[in-house]
């Protein structure tokens, strides 16, 4: 009898589920980091169990090619074999019921594109298994877009960024004055993050992404409770000194991030 190691399976599972169904990254896809490429990577990545992304494939709108990469980059082209330029990055931000949920987020595809444009679709889903997606405006203007799936499947991203891991954090108001609490939060390698502020008690999912020093974040509830109105914030990430990280939105209010082996959660 032959006698393979759990290592070697698992790699060859994973090796066999690429050729088959088509979860894997191009030659072309550049894993994204902040701060250069020196950053350390966490080796243990986190991942959400059942997080597939709708949208990792080729797809078609008019004349036009739309590629949805599973390390989270994106590019459009003139042909369906492209060349597909890096030319933004992206997450589809999906309600868990996992977490508490807020009533008015709603199911969207957001991008950050090169020139550092956040553009908010709203996601249609419902002939997805037909394989067609709707994008439009939140605000009702501009044409409706329709994607129709030219290849690929919905995958899990598998994303290689240094804020990968779990922290803790202190919050500041856009004068500086440190704000009330303390946050656990995590983020993980499928594109979603994890967060509990242990003063209120509230632990909730949102979805990010990270391009060059960039990160986009839309999800449940950030600031004014259930009923806020929002949209995706955008923040700037600065490794510290000490070698804590620093995420200072473009509100003014800011976090100090600090790497931890293990956060506090709320049981589930």
């Amino acid at each position: 009898m032959i006698k393979i190691r759990k290592g070697l399976t698992a790699a060859i599972i994973l090796l066999l589920c690429s050729v088959f169904f088509g979860c894997v990254n191009h030659p072309d896809d550049v894993p994204i980091f902040f701060g250069g490429g020196d950053d350390e990577i966490d080796t243990d990545i986190l991942t959400n169990p059942g997080m597939k992304n709708p949208l990792t494939g080729v797809w078609k709108t008019g004349n036009k090619y739309w590629r949805f990469r599973s390390n989270g980059t994106g590019g459009k082209a003139s042909t369906e074999k492209g060349p597909f330029p890096d030319s933004f990055s992206f997450f589809v931000y999906r309600k868990s019921q996992f977490y508490e949920s807020s009533s008015n987020k709603q199911q969207s595809l957001v991008i950050l594109d090169n020139s550092g444009n956040v553009t908010r679709y709203l996601l249609d889903l419902s002939m997805i298994e037909d394989g067609q997606a709707i994008l439009t405006m939140p605000s009702g203007g501009g044409d409706q877009i329709t994607l129709e799936r030219v290849s690929g499947v919905p995958c899990a991203l598998g994303l290689k960024n240094s804020l990968i891991g779990e922290y803790t954090a202190t919050w500041y108001a856009a004068n500086g004055t440190q704000s009330n609490g303390t946050w656990s939060i995590a983020y993980y390698a499928d594109g979603t993050a994890k967060f509990y502020h242990l003063t209120a008690g509230h632990q909730f999912q949102n979805s990010y992404l990270i391009r060059g020093d960039k990160l986009v974040i839309y999800g449940n509830m950030r600031f004014g409770g259930l009923n806020a109105t929002i949209t995706p914030i955008v923040a700037a990430i600065s490794k510290q000194g000490d070698g804590t990280l620093k995420i200072l939105e473009t509100s003014g209010i800011s976090y100090v991030y600090t790497k931890t082996a293990a956060a506090t959660w709320k049981s589930e």
